[in-house]
């Protein structure tokens, strides 16, 4: 049976998700969703609703290529051998910080808009820059229909589901929470 969720420790090591950090807050602006279709949907006029969070992206030609190679060949290695999937892409890498109170309520990252990167997306994964230790809520919860799977904290850990699932990001109560977000497509 194929795994809904499956997850590797330690690609990187402490100093390197330092590194990463360090590298990529300079960049933070206001992470935004997609709006919903529905005209009514309370969070088109207040998307802050749905989520509340700074990102940046992580180009290639950066400082961080041989990071994010290693973190992608590693998360193609895993798709292929847990979820039997012979993907070839992964779109640019997202740096996400979590700050107090800020989170990401339940969505899926797929759209069923054809014209949008994310009508293609077929896994999605997270990678753990922050020390457990350095913050207080911030959990990574995939729904999986009949349990919640609450994603491992340990730094350095990435973490590989299906990208329709459902998942979100519980509040921080305390500190900052830095991740790394990659989606996997043919």
């Amino acid at each position: 049976m194929r795994p809904y969720v499956s997850w590797v420790d330690d690609i990187f090591t402490e100093e390197e998700c330092s590194c990463i950090i360090s590298e990529c807050v300079p960049s933070l602006n206001k992470g935004v969703f997609e709006r919903p279709e529905n005209p009514l949907a309370l969070s088109k006029f207040l998307p802050w609703l749905k989520r509340n969070s700074n990102v940046a992206w992580i180009s290639q030609g950066s400082n961080l290529d041989s990071l994010m190679q290693r973190a992608v060949d590693i998360l193609l290695a895993e798709v292929k051998e847990c979820f039997y999937i012979p993907c070839k892409t992964v779109e640019e890498v997202q740096f996400t910080e979590y700050k107090l109170f800020n989170y990401y309520c339940y969505h899926i990252d797929t759209t069923g808009r054809e014209e949008e990167a994310g009508s293609k997306r077929l896994v999605s994964a997270t990678i753990q820059l922050s020390d457990p230790s350095d913050y207080w809520g911030g959990g990574l919860k995939i729904d999986l229909g009949s349990k919640i799977f609450k994603a491992p904290k340990r730094q350095g850990t990435i973490t590989i589901f299906p990208s329709g699932l459902r998942h979100k990001v519980t509040p921080i109560l305390k500190g900052t929470r830095y991740s790394l977000v990659l989606w996997v497509h043919f």
